[in-house]
């Protein structure tokens, strides 16, 4: 009895060990991954929010824009800052809105709506895929493509949502210009 106890609890440990090396090393390769993306883009700019609590990394001359986005049937508004970049290839885009009260609800219901919006904003707009992730680390997100065939243009991103702020964090670009070592060294240089 006291052999299987022990088989037991050694099976129940060594099963968390070996999860937590798995996840250690998925965790240093993308570390690894981040630095040398980091040195490809070094000439990149580190932007910080001015009302909100976002950073991210950002090529080219930046632009900064901020608005008050009024909420209708309200006396309330919403306040919004955009830092917008371009490599000449692909733009870059990150936004904060901020809610004048929390927002309640489930976190990827209300992910999925605010996608919903920019999808009707887009002319044409068709989702290509969308995926709720809750990392190992980090804040859950929603990562989404957008493509409207018309004109051949992608949207590509991610949403995130605090208590009271929408953060989008996205590319825009002719399908055929991708890259995707850029999409991944700008989405994951965004925090909050």
């Amino acid at each position: 009895m006291k052999n299987q106890k022990l088989i037991i609890w050694g099976s129940f440990f060594g099963g968390i060990a070996v999860a937590l090396i798995i996840a250690g090393v998925f965790y240093l390769k993308d570390a690894n991954m981040m630095a040398k993306l980091g040195e490809v883009y070094a000439d990149w700019q580190t932007v910080t929010g001015q009302i909100s609590a976002l950073t991210a990394r950002l090529p080219g001359e930046l632009e900064y824009i901020t608005q008050d986005l009024p909420i209708p049937d309200s006396v309330q508004v919403m306040r919004q800052e955009v830092y917008v970049g371009s490599d000449g290839v692909m733009s870059y885009f990150v936004s904060a809105t901020l809610y004048p009260s929390e927002v309640t609800g489930d976190e990827e219901e209300n992910l999925r709506q605010a996608l919903g919006g920019i999808v009707k904003a887009v002319p044409d707009g068709v989702e290509v895929f969308s995926n709720y992730k809750a990392p190992f680390s980090g804040a859950n997100f929603l990562e989404y493509k957008i493509y409207a065939p018309p004109t051949n243009n992608a949207y590509q991103g991610r949403l995130f949502l605090t208590s009271n702020v929408l953060y989008q964090v996205y590319t825009s670009y002719a399908e055929e210009n991708y890259n995707d070592d850029a999409y991944t060294y700008f989405t994951n240089s965004f925090s909050f």
